[in-house]
Order: C-alpha cells, then sequence, then structure tokens
C-alpha cells in the first residue's frame, strides 16, 4: 500500500540515547534541526544521504524534539538523552 509505505519514511535510533543516535532512511534526508525544550534550536543539519549520525553527547540529560526534512514533508519527533 503506497499510502502506509509513504509514511515510514525514517527511522531513529537508540532512542534513548546516552550520545549519539542514528537517523536512517529509504529516501535521501534533506536535513535534521534539533531543538531543546524550551525550543532552542541547538543542531542544524544539511543530510542529503540516506544516513547520519546526530551527536548529543556535549548536551544535558533530558527530552530534545527534532524535525527531519525529508524531500517536500518535515517529520517531527523527540529523542530522550540520558
Amino acid at each position: 500500500n503506497e499510502e502506509i509505505s509513504e509514511s515510514i519514511q525514517y527511522s531513529v535510533f537508540p532512542n534513548p540515547t546516552s550520545d549519539i543516535f542514528k537517523l536512517v532512511s529509504k529516501r535521501s534526508i534533506d536535513s535534521i534541526m534539533v531543538y531543546d525544550i524550551s525550543g532552542t534550536k541547538l543542531i542544524n543539519a544539511d543530510i542529503n544521504s540516506n544516513s547520519a549520525l546526530i551527536n548529543l553527547a556535549d548536551r544535558p540529560v533530558g527530552l530534545y524534539f527534532y524535525i527531519v526534512q525529508i524531500g517536500n514533508k518535515k517529520y517531527f519527533g523527540k529523542i530522550i538523552k540520558i
């Protein structure tokens, strides 16, 4: 079903993470932005690949939000730093 496969665009793991999380997609990932709980943008990275490693090692423990751009679609998610 095209609609179902379209909705599953990427994976983020491990979540929770202690330092680095991996972003993987079947389609090329254009970019990722990571924000802290207050909405401050911490990472704004152009990826242009099917995978990326995002390093949160120097960030405090807590909840972070991300926006992944794949083609003309944006996907929102949460990552927990432990």
